[in-house]
């Protein structure tokens, strides 16, 4: 197998990795930050029920 051929297939297969644990991280975060908003509604609706 011709080297460059090699390297430049390291690297796309490494940029597809990083974007697809970028999209990932983005996603637990969008998740994360969804759960923290359902927890502080539901903390409002607690003390607006009281």
């Amino acid at each position: 197998m011709n080297p460059t051929f090699a390297l430049f297939a390291f690297a796309i297969v490494t940029s597809l990795g990083a974007c697809a644990a970028l999209a990932w991280a983005q996603r637990e975060e969008k998740r994360r930050a969804r759960e923290e908003m359902r927890s502080f509604l539901e903390q409002i609706d607690r003390r607006d029920g009281e």
